[in-house]
């Protein structure tokens, strides 16, 4: 048998377990992924990992729940690394705003706010457009560390599934963003609102008066004690009606 004709008929023996090895893996590992994500939408996330996978690199997206309830779902997919960075994040940026920046540059009312709508979108558009991403990174972390601790696929399998976010652990989050929603809304409308405007008129009021400075203070002088009332003058004493001024004494001489 010539040489050509033996690799011809070894190739298609060679290429079949091959194919056959890789649709094997490709199941398997769709299969690892909808137990790590659990029974909440598997689906949705499934085209796109797979699109990743296939890339070999992720990229931006869009994620409604990521962008509108970002903590929310990260507490509920269990990225705990992603939400202490959100969190981090989110309250030093706050902090160097508003903190910071607003006491020393002196921002006008119309500037603040601006920034504040900045600020909120940016909040609503970075987890949005890398919430696939994150999720994707994160999910096979997590089948990394499974197909580790155990010896077969189904024992991973099994393991991903005990740990994975469930339908209970959804309605435990979303009572929880009602109940937050909540007192914000009662701490808007049943807190005093006298308390906020005296801060916010004592600050203005304070600014405006300006401290003395030691010129002034030395210019004006103290100003004196106002005078003792005077004193009646003295007079002679009145003669009484009928009476005489008193003359010299009986017996004596009256000067020459």
């Amino acid at each position: 048998m010539p040489e050509w004709a033996m690799f011809a008929t070894q190739r298609p023996a060679t290429a079949r377990p091959a194919m056959t090895e890789d649709k094997a893996s490709e199941s398997a590992m769709t299969a690892l992924y909808r137990v790590a994500l659990g029974p909440v939408r598997p689906k949705h996330y499934l085209p796109i990992f797979a699109r990743f996978d296939a890339t070999g690199r992720t990229s931006t997206g869009w994620n409604w729940a990521a962008s509108l309830f970002t903590l929310g779902w990260l507490v509920f997919r269990q990225l705990w690394g992603p939400a202490l960075v959100y969190v981090a994040v989110a309250e030093g940026l706050a902090l160097l705003v508003f903190g910071v920046g607003r006491p020393l540059l002196q921002w006008p009312q119309a500037i603040e706010w601006g920034v504040l709508g900045a600020f909120g979108l940016l909040a609503l558009a970075v987890p949005g457009l890398y919430g696939n991403a994150v999720l994707h990174t994160e999910t096979r972390k997590k089948i990394t560390r499974a197909l580790a601790a155990t010896r077969t696929v189904p024992e991973a399998c099994a393991l991903l599934e005990s740990k994975a976010s469930d339908g209970k652990r959804l309605a435990w989050v979303a009572v929880a963003h009602l109940l937050l929603a909540a007192a914000a809304i009662g701490a808007y409308f049943f807190i005093p609102q006298a308390g906020f405007s005296a801060l916010n008129t004592a600050a203005p009021t304070a600014s405006a008066s300006p401290a003395p400075t030691p010129a002034t203070a030395t210019a004006v002088a103290p100003s004196a004690p106002p005078p003792a009332p005077a004193s009646p003058p003295l007079t002679a004493p009145e003669t009484m009606a009928g009476t005489t001024p008193p003359g010299p004494a009986p017996g004596s001489e009256a000067p020459a």
